[in-house]
């Protein structure tokens, strides 16, 4: 079908009316004292407009909050896009045909739009939630109250909507859960506290999540060549590196499955709560973890095992291995822009620095970031955003990326060009994801360079010896 998407700005969130004048910082204003006062005007311009977008109202057809929606493109520059609020807006219910608003003129148009994505990604469309768990574990932090507001509105969405600790990408279970998503979503539980591992609930929860990213370990070493199912070439698999699905028919059945991939984004997302586990010493690291795996087609499984000690080496190896050729440039499978996997994996050394100092990665990043700068200028605010934060955690001045932010924002706070963050292949053609909302709250991340997360410390004499160890044997292996 050669349906094409509907066109849609891809400039600013405010609508109709007279055209948004960006602002331009003169060049020579980045090395003066008066850049200051631009870095904290566009940041409370951009903590304005994302106040103003009313997220915590946006629900959908049945009632539920839904908060951000991504849109979707056909290309990484998001431009055509989709957008699954309007989608969602009584034209899906939970992933099945809703009442369609008899007043859009379009309606015809976005049901075929939606069958054919349908059938290209072999899911329903239906509300997602993981923008909402990347805005909670990327901005949760932040020391200012209209977004701690919007924060703890948007936990809600996602908190409970998870199947035995793994979490999902859509509202419900008819897609598979997937270690991405999980990572995040924990990640934001533990950046506002929700999950305290401090009490024996939060320990719970923390562990029913951790134990399903660990059993997410590859079991053995498949090359690119033996690992190609479900119609696509899923590239090769390294012995106890977590995996994006899991497969493994213990959460959900075979219909579920979706292929042994892994991703070095996906690795750095899933890390961060099974190393915070190991630093409040809530989980030994000679624990013997069972690991099982389907192969597309096969009745019985794959079966192996590995200790937690192992399996955090084998992570943190993959991640160093990405930055130690140029693998990086490319991105992931799952996140194409170098920007993106570079801001994520320095999100993970900022918060264990001494373990990621140790294992080589730190300096790999750094000159990852100085060999980008030097190569490639974003194109995108998110972009510049990624970026910009990607400095700051790695303790370089951003000044050059924020500059060339805040010329890329309008008056109102919205910014020109969201792009987009992360990709869904296909056979034919990937599906790339990304919204104006999510541009903006990167955007307020990077801007708010003052008020950077705290390290994760081992509170424990368990954790702090654990982490330790765990330090020795990374700085062994490099």
């Amino acid at each position: 079908m050669a349906t094409k998407f509907p066109l849609g700005s891809t400039d600013s969130l405010s609508g109709p009316g007279a055209p948004l004048r960006p602002i331009r910082p003169s060049p020579s204003l980045a090395a003066g004292a008066g850049f200051e006062e631009f870095v904290e005007a566009a940041r409370r311009r951009a903590i304005d407009c994302l106040a103003r977008q009313r997220l915590l109202e946006q629900r959908a057809a049945d009632g539920h909050r839904i908060g951000i929606q991504a849109s979707l493109s056909m290309s990484r520059d998001g431009s055509n896009p989709m957008d699954l609020a309007q989608v969602r807006n009584g034209m899906i219910v939970d992933g099945e045909p809703g009442e369609v608003f008899a007043d859009d003129p379009n309606a015809a148009m976005w049901q075929a739009i939606i069958a054919e994505i349908q059938e290209r990604l072999g899911f329903p469309l239906e509300s997602e939630f993981f923008s909402n768990m990347l805005f909670v574990a990327y901005l949760g932090h932040l020391r200012d109250a209209d977004v701690s507001t919007v924060a703890a509105g948007l936990l809600e969405t996602y908190r409970d909507r998870h199947m035995f600790g793994l979490y999902s990408f859509f509202a419900s279970m008819r897609f598979a859960c997937d270690t991405d998503c999980t990572g995040v979503a924990m990640r934001g539980r533990l950046v506002l506290g929700d999950v305290d591992p401090r009490t024996d609930e939060g320990a719970a929860a923390l562990r029913a999540t951790t134990s399903r990213l660990l059993k997410s370990a590859a079991v053995t070493d498949v090359s690119a060549a033996d690992n190609q199912t479900h119609g696509k070439d899923n590239g090769p698999l390294r012995k106890s590196v977590f995996k994006v699905y899991l497969d493994d028919h213990e959460v959900q059945g075979a219909l579920f499955d979706r292929g042994l991939k892994q991703d070095a984004v996906v690795v750095c997302h899933a890390l961060y709560s099974v190393l915070f586990e190991i630093a409040w010493g809530r989980r030994r690291l000679d624990e013997p973890i069972e690991l099982l795996e389907y192969v597309a087609g096969s009745t019985e499984p794959r079966r192996g095992g590995d200790t937690v000690a192992n399996i955090i080496a084998a992570n943190v190896g993959f991640v160093r291995a990405k930055f130690a050729s140029n693998a990086w440039r490319h991105g992931t499978r799952y996140y194409p822009a170098a920007n993106a996997l570079l801001c994520f994996a320095s999100e993970l050394a900022a918060a264990y620095p001494v373990l990621f100092e140790a294992a080589g990665v730190t300096e790999l990043l750094r000159d990852a970031l100085h060999r980008l700068r030097a190569d490639d200028e974003p194109d995108t605010a998110l972009g510049f955003s990624l970026r910009a934060i990607a400095a700051q955690n790695l303790g370089i001045k951003s000044t050059p990326e924020l500059a060339g932010l805040i010329q890329l924002q309008h008056e109102d706070g919205t910014f020109a060009r969201f792009g987009t963050l992360y990709a869904m292949p296909s056979p034919e053609r990937a599906v790339h994801f990304g919204s104006h909302p999510q541009t903006l709250a990167f955007a307020t991340r990077a801007l708010s360079r003052s008020d950077q997360p705290a390290p994760v410390t081992a509170p424990t004499p368990a954790g702090a010896a654990a982490m330790e160890r765990l330090t020795r044997r990374l700085g062994e292996a490099r």
